[in-house]
């Protein structure tokens, strides 16, 4: 084929009707969500290892959205028989390189593909890598020295109570100064985290999210093996958006965190309650989960409202940024 006729079909694959980017009924499902965020998670995990600029992670992204789609050759062939293209003297390495044509005209369309409605379950466990769930429960499960007790004078520190304290940016000497006016149940629990493992400061430049009486509520109404996790209904177009190298601002709108300790793997006891406050994940964070990567996800044991937990992350750039997004 010489070169003309070749730049002609290029060119007339460019042009053909953009069926690729017309999301349809299955791009508003909870299926298309999770399999979109399970997608995100896994480039992120890259992200942060390679050190991908933002360019480079929503090139991924595109190219995420556009292997979730079936590489769009079948809307392709549909946009070419539309216009009453025929295949039948064309070679299919011509063929293949129109269909990457038309691929590389509509590419960066492909978000439309993600309605601005579409949310989906998003975990986060800080400190976490997000790959080996059994690392998970044993870095950062809750610990009893008694079989189903947790109760302040039986659970043990570990990484799971200095992790839920940051969620909750709730000092350790706080915590333990409220608990010393338990009584004795409270004073063994004092003596148990002396420990300056488990010092934990909060960040004054961030409101607190729970009270001490919460954070102990949270503990003694835990199990063990829950960890502690921030979870939410993401907007999954804002996440894919989001720029992959600034700090995430989560809160609901109306004003709220859903944080606590859960075990999505074992048996989903816990206990998770929403906050008033904001969370702000930084951008080398890995440790996400989707819905689909739990045996207990959050949707399925709480039974929550989940139009109550929609948040939609926002880039934090400054202080001042934090202030108007809260």
């Amino acid at each position: 084929m010489n070169s003309k006729k070749h730049r002609k079909y290029l060119e007339t694959a460019k042009s053909l009707p953009s069926y690729c980017i017309y999301p349809d009924d299955y791009h508003y499902s909870d299926a298309w969500a999770d399999k979109l965020i399970a997608g995100w998670i896994a480039l992120k995990r890259v992200q942060v290892e390679s050190k991908w600029d933002n360019t480079r992670f929503r090139d991924a992204l595109i190219d995420l959205v556009i292997e979730l789609s079936g590489g769009w050759e079948a809307e392709f062939l549909e946009a070419a028989r539309q216009e009453g293209m025929s295949f039948d003297c064309v070679s299919y390495e011509v063929q293949e390189q129109m269909h990457q044509a038309y691929i590389q005209a509509n590419r960066e369309r492909a978000f439309d593909l993600i309605p601005s409605s579409l949310h989906g379950e998003l975990c986060w466990v800080p400190g976490w890598n997000g790959v080996n769930l059994d690392e998970l429960m044993d870095e950062f499960g809750q610990r009893s020295s008694r079989s189903k007790s947790n109760y302040l004078e039986d659970v043990q520190p570990g990484r799971w109570l200095v992790e839920l304290l940051k969620l909750g940016n709730c000092s350790s000497e706080a915590l333990r100064g409220y608990c010393k006016e338990q009584g004795a149940n409270g004073l063994i629990f004092v003596q148990e985290t002396a420990d300056l493992r488990w010092k934990v400061e909060a960040d004054p430049l961030r409101p607190a999210v729970l009270t001490p009486e919460q954070v102990v509520a949270i503990i003694e109404n835990g199990y063990q093996w829950a960890v502690p996790m921030a979870h939410a209904q993401i907007n999954v177009r804002a996440l894919f958006e989001h720029d992959c190298t600034k700090p995430m601002f989560w809160s609901t709108d109306g004003g709220k965190v859903h944080i606590g300790l859960h075990d999505g793997v074992l048996n989903g006891a816990g206990y998770m309650d929403a906050y008033d406050g904001y969370l702000v994940i930084p951008p080398n964070a890995t440790g996400f989960a989707g819905e689909a990567r739990w045996n207990w996800s959050i949707n399925k044991v709480y039974g929550i409202v989940k139009s109550y937990f929609k948040v939609t992350p926002i880039e934090v750039t400054t202080i001042d940024t934090i202030a108007v997004a809260a």
